[in-house]
């Protein structure tokens, strides 16, 4: 069974497995670099909008919500607009792939965002 889309003591919403499925691709550093990112983002926003019933990313008021009640980013308030800035570049790489693929942004998968590295990079 997958592990929790978060887990907030390895601080990264990625499960160990699909960090290493990023990590085994035959991309370069930066590639492999973009993809976690994504993926990493992608996590974020399906967690931020569990309890919601839009298949729609998260605004930018509910990402801001979901990073002030975060235990450990609710300390640094710095990071949060940074990672907020991060989240907005994400949203819209994540939105053309999925509008490639004619799916709600939150039904990507890890495994969407690797074809869609690999099918750019040719």
């Amino acid at each position: 069974m997958k592990k929790a889309l978060y887990n907030f003591n390895n601080d990264t919403p990625l499960t160990l497995e699909e960090i290493q499925q990023i990590n085994q691709l035959e991309l370069s550093t930066i590639e492999k670099h973009h993809v976690r990112l994504l993926a990493h983002c992608l996590s974020s926003f399906k967690q931020i909008s569990r309890d919601n019933s839009s298949q729609s990313l998260p605004s930018r008021e509910e990402q801001l919500d979901w990073c002030f009640a975060h235990p450990k980013l609710s300390k640094d308030k710095e990071f949060i607009f940074i990672l907020i800035n991060q989240f907005s570049a994400a949203s819209s790489y994540l939105e053309k792939i999925a509008s490639n693929l004619k799916i709600p942004p939150l039904e990507l998968t890890l495994e969407d965002l690797i074809s869609y590295a690999i099918g750019a990079k040719s």
